[in-house]
């Protein structure tokens, strides 16, 4: 498995991974344009931040923390910050689906600033019925 951080341009891994995505889920980053694609939803956001598993190989995961800017990457990680400090858990490992869609307002907003969350299918493709999604 393989743990993936980084901006779409800056890191091959989470390039890869992204791609193999936009293939079967059609989840895809656009850094010159700050968009996000979701199977039929746009977000436009350069401060979005993305968090998902993705297909590797036969029977492996990767885990790919991302964004669209340094802030949205922020966002994202925020996510593991503990609700009460010091309250210790490990990140990203409850309450998550298999990928979430952060906004500008995460930070101040909490799971209330997501644009979407949700599961994908069992062959990867986006699962209307497992998502909650505000698209624009």
């Amino acid at each position: 498995n393989i743990l993936a951080i980084g901006l779409p341009m800056e890191n091959v891994w989470v390039r890869d991974a992204l791609a193999r995505l936009n293939a079967t889920a059609s989840l895809s980053l656009d850094q010159a344009t700050s968009t996000v694609r979701l199977h039929r939803c746009t977000f436009r956001d350069a401060d979005a931040g993305v968090l998902t598993i993705a297909p590797h190989a036969k029977d492996r995961l990767t885990l790919v923390i991302s964004g669209l800017s340094a802030s949205g990457l922020e966002n994202v990680v925020y996510a593991a910050t503990p609700t009460i400090p010091p309250m210790a858990r490990s990140p990203y490992s409850n309450g998550l689906g298999d990928m979430m869609i952060t906004s500008k307002n995460f930070r101040a907003r909490g799971y209330g600033g997501v644009h979407c969350m949700g599961f994908f299918s069992s062959d990867w493709g986006f699962d209307v019925a497992s998502a909650s999604c505000a698209c624009d």
